[in-house]
Formats: C-alpha cells, structure tokens, sequence
C-alpha cells in the first residue's frame, strides 16, 4: 500500500489514502471477508480481500487430484476458470481507479494465490488515492477533488469503500466552493458592510432630495442596483 500525502485546507485537514477493494464473488465455491482496519475520514483507510480460506484459493497446496498423467481434474479445471475470472475483474478494477485518478492515484498492488496450474491469480486489490484538499488554492482544490469523486467510482462496480472515499471528496469539494466564494467576494466584513450603508445612504438622498439630481430616476436606479450589489 502506497502512503497518501496529507494536506491541510481551513483547518480541515483530509488525507485520504484508500484502497480500493474488489467487488466479492460469492458462490457456492467461494466466499471474501472483509477487514476494514479504519473507517471515514480517517487518515488511512484499508480494506483488504482475504481468501486465504476459499477452497478455489487454496485448492492448490491442499488438492492433490492430479491423474497419473499431470492432467488437472475436472473440479482443479473450474477451480481454475474461477480464478481467472477473478483476476479478470480485480484488475480491471483496479485499473480503473488508477487511470481516472492520474497523477493523484497509486500504481495498483495485488494480493495473488497459485492455482491448481501453477499460475498466480489476482485475487485482491488496492490503489492509493491522494484527495487531500490544496491549502490556499481552493480553485486547484476544486480541480483535484473532482478528479478524486471520478477516480472513486470510475469502476463498474464501485465497491462501499469506494463510495465512502468519494462522499468525503464530497465534503471536501463543498469546503473547496466555500473558500472560493469567500474569495471572490473580496474584502473582509467590515469592508463589505461598509460598502452596504454607502449604498443605502446614497438611495436615502435621491428619495429625499430629487431635486438636487439632474435625473433622479436614473440615479434612483443606479443607487438602487448599487445597493442590492453590495448586499449579495
């Protein structure tokens, strides 16, 4: 598993490294438990597939059904279509998470068993994903989150973890959109209600004093949008 990098953003901070879990098979010839060492948002979060007690994955040390002739028998030949079909999947998943998350995502790492044929399958998988929020830079924050939530459900089949990774990318997008605003309003209270009086002062003296403007309709109007500009 590949360390995330942890950040810091208003004082929230989010270093979420997860890794991406399998959707399970379960049949009558297998059966995936699931240890979950940590759960959202904390820093670090695993989910691992252990099979280790599935007769496909463990048919290979434990089965010794080959025939005189080194030919695999017809349940070590299912065994091993499960196990390829397994494999199949897991990486397809795992890659998908990578490709989506691009420079914010891991190389994905798999946990493998021999099969009855001597080969390994894929039976696990994880990617680490970097969603810690840019600190200072809520546009670049805003940028990477979305790549984040994509990368999180980029498979077919997003797995809970999956999922829970993307709703607090979520949260953090949502603290991103916040500070943005917070920043492209501009000045601080003070600035802004200061702004809002000037505003109404100057409506005040074109209601109460028209005569003293060449067009007080226009400057009504003027002061009037100035007003409602400053308030928002």
């Amino acid at each position: 598993m590949i360390d995330g990098i942890g950040s810091s953003f208003t004082g929230l901070a989010r270093s979420a490294s997860y890794n991406a879990a399998q959707p399970a098979r379960v049949n009558q010839q297998e059966s995936t438990s699931f240890s979950v060492e940590h759960a959202v948002p904390k820093d670090s979060v695993t989910i691992r597939s252990d099979l280790s007690a599935n007769p496909v994955a463990a048919s290979s040390s434990s089965e010794k059904s080959k025939n005189e002739n080194g030919q695999l028998s017809d349940g070590e030949q299912e065994q091993v279509q499960e196990l390829k079909t397994r494999d199949a999947e897991v990486r397809a998943h795992e890659q998908a998470h990578a490709a989506t998350g691009g420079a914010y995502a891991g190389a994905p790492s798999y946990t493998e068993t021999r099969g009855p044929d001597g080969h390994s399958y894929a039976i696990g998988g994880e990617v680490s994903i970097d969603s810690a929020p840019i600190s200072g830079d809520p546009e670049a924050s805003i940028a990477k989150l979305n790549t984040v939530i994509a990368a999180a459900l980029a498979p077919a089949q997003p797995s809970g973890q999956d999922q829970a990774v993307a709703a607090q990318a979520q949260t953090n997008l949502a603290q991103a959109y916040t500070e943005l605003r917070e920043k492209n309003h501009g000045g601080s209270e003070e600035e802004q209600e200061a702004s809002e009086v000037s505003g109404l002062q100057s409506l005040l003296q074109v209601q109460e004093y028209p005569e003293t403007a060449s067009d007080p309709s226009a400057l009504l109007l003027n002061a009037t949008q100035a007003y409602q500009a400053a308030a928002v």
